[in-house]
């Protein structure tokens, strides 16, 4: 794996995935307690951005053997905006 951009990004991925992991172990928890459906979606929804995390990191570090910063650079923008609103998402949900 080469470039810097490449690196940034998955560390970007890596992070997505810890913070997702938290809401959705929240989630989990306060369901465990309460029993409420609308955790149960929820829940699902968080596991979805889990899978979708280690897929992109999987991706991405195969993308990074043959692409350069050309791809990286907006794959980078992309990750920013949504680690930025995942990161406002747990603010809200950490109570």
């Amino acid at each position: 794996m080469s470039g810097f951009y490449w690196w940034v990004n998955i560390s970007i991925l890596l992070i997505e995935l810890v913070v997702s992991t938290a809401i959705t172990s929240i989630f989990i928890s306060e369901n465990l307690k309460i029993r409420r459906k609308a955790f149960s979606y929820i829940i699902m929804l968080g596991s979805i951005f889990i899978l979708q995390d280690l897929v992109s990191i999987i991706f991405y570090y195969y993308f990074s053997l043959q692409y350069g910063s050309v791809l990286a650079i907006p794959l980078l923008i992309i990750n920013l905006f949504g680690i930025s609103a995942l990161l406002l998402i747990y603010k809200i949900l950490n109570f």
